[in-house]
């Protein structure tokens, strides 16, 4: 008990929420396929124990044999981050009504440019106390939760579509690309081409 407490870990990015409110003590990275703090490596998705493995053996016997052991896997090396394929999923059972329908509003209206002071206002807050609420049941402020919700809503017409990302970024509700090129890059870590590249 308490093997992770205060050290780097990672775990499936479905499972972070859950994990956070069963281990608050662990410095949880839910973004990093593989983490290594103090000699406890921890992996994360369902076959990222192959990616666990391959660490470890480069680890202890260079890259040339981990490289080697990943073709003999059949298993694509060089894994390295959760975010290109996390799905944006906050909190909705933290019992705070009026966040609950702020979130249906941000999530309905993703491509509108809210202004979040009136959006305060609308529901008899300030800002501050909106912004307070909101990270506090949601875990991300507000600004966060709408580019992720928009950086959601553009990966969708990536995977199933063929426009282009300049289109793609006015539908979601940018008119400055370049941008939302950067903001999905971030959230994503890869460019929005290799994404359909992945996953379409």
């Amino acid at each position: 008990a308490g093997l992770l407490d205060n050290k780097i870990a990672t775990t499936h990015w479905a499972m972070a929420n859950e994990f956070r409110k069963r281990f608050p003590r662990v410095l949880l990275r839910p973004d990093e396929m593989i983490t290594d703090d103090s000699g406890i490596v921890c992996s994360g998705g369902y076959d990222s124990f192959l990616d666990a493995s391959i660490y470890v053996i480069k680890k202890y016997y260079g890259p040339t044999v981990a490289l080697e052991c990943s073709k003999v896997f059949l298993h694509n090396h060089g894994r390295h981050s959760q975010a290109p394929y996390t799905i944006f999923n906050v909190p909705r059972d933290h019992g705070d009504e009026e966040v609950l329908q702020i979130q249906r509003e941000l999530g309905k209206n993703f491509s509108t440019n809210v202004d979040f002071d009136e959006l305060a206002r609308e529901y008899g807050m300030s800002r501050r106390t909106l912004e307070r609420r909101f990270k506090k049941a949601t875990g991300v402020t507000l600004l966060v939760y709408q580019q992720r919700t928009r950086v959601e809503h553009a990966k969708a017409l990536l995977e199933s579509g063929n426009s282009s990302f300049d289109e793609i970024s006015y539908k979601v509700g940018y008119m400055d690309n370049s941008f939302f090129r950067k903001l999905f890059v971030k959230y994503t870590t890869l460019r929005p081409r290799e994404y359909r590249s992945l996953f379409s």
